[in-house]
């Protein structure tokens, strides 16, 4: 079984109709938990919530969204908290970097071990934003082998322009790069100026979900 925990990129945004996200292109069954908006903390409780129906013949992916996005409480279950949420402002006023590389990292760290006592097979994927930065105090925890690439984003390896900083010092917050129409050239694109979003406004389309399914099978033998 394939299990993927993610955002909009792994639950497959801006498909057409009959198209698939790249875990349902593995010759495998999979059970996709990804969602449109999905934050980091999020992905850990998803986790933590079905870690009993993952054994170690199982993969699990996990598609790392912008550290920005957080979440908050409703009753007894957690929900998504983004700029677009009341309050949201206010409380990521006083937050600064090292705040959000602080508990990306821990929240890593938190999903290795439980994935390592287990014993499967996981990788890590992010978004955007460059290389992953790992806390200092994560740096000999985290196995960065565990990463399809840590140096590079998704954006990135399907080989378009990523100039994305999720927190920025000047207070200008954004939730991914700005997206494009669909019907502007690629060659007049400044982010997702690649095969692999061709029709897109800020996702991969098919061809690009094909080519997230060879990254990973590449990554995987080795």
């Amino acid at each position: 079984m394939i299990y993927c925990f993610g955002d909009s990129w792994g639950a497959g945004a801006e498909l057409k109709k009959g198209e698939k996200p790249f875990v349902n292109l593995f010759d495998k069954p999979y059970k996709n938990y990804s969602f449109q908006g999905n934050s980091y903390p999020m992905i850990v409780s998803q986790i933590f919530d079905n870690i009993h129906k993952i054994n170690n013949e199982d993969i699990v992916l996990v598609v790392i969204p912008p550290d920005i996005r957080w979440m908050e409480q409703n009753v007894d279950v957690f929900i998504p908290h983004m700029l677009k949420d009341d309050g949201y402002l206010e409380w990521v006023i006083h937050k600064d970097e090292y705040w959000f590389r602080y508990h990306a990292s821990l929240f890593t760290y938190s999903i290795q071990s439980a994935l390592d006592s287990i014993g499967c097979t996981y990788l890590f994927m992010h978004n955007y934003g460059g290389e992953f930065t790992i806390d200092k105090r994560f740096k000999s925890l985290i196995n960065t082998d565990n990463f399809l690439d840590i140096k590079k984003s998704l954006t990135t390896l399907l080989e378009a322009n990523d100039g994305y900083q999720a927190w920025q010092k000047d207070k200008n917050l954004i939730d991914g790069p700005v997206g494009e129409s669909p019907f502007v050239e690629l060659k007049n694109r400044k982010v997702f100026n690649s095969k692999y979003f061709e029709g897109t406004c800020n996702h991969p389309n098919q061809l690009g979900h094909y080519r997230i399914k060879e990254l990973i099978e590449d990554a995987l033998l080795k």
